[in-house]
């Protein structure tokens, strides 16, 4: 299986040996409006497929509780 990347304004997204690999990028203060882009994002990136995620959190400066429970 190659590799798939695909970066957003706050993400990038990595699909390589059958595992998506998200990255925060720098200074990224989450809301909900973004949680939500980024689940949307990630689900146009996979095509509706169901992948096992591993998440890069180094870029995060803050999250609130909306985008957390979310």
């Amino acid at each position: 299986m190659g590799k798939k990347y695909l970066e957003t304004e706050d993400m990038i997204f990595e699909l390589a040996d059958g595992v998506v690999y998200a990255t925060y990028k720098k200074g990224l203060k989450l809301m909900i409006a973004k949680a939500k882009k980024m689940v949307s994002d990630r689900k146009k990136f996979t095509e509706g497929k169901i992948y096992p995620v591993i998440i890069f959190m180094s870029g995060l400066t803050s999250i609130d509780r909306d985008a957390r429970e979310y």
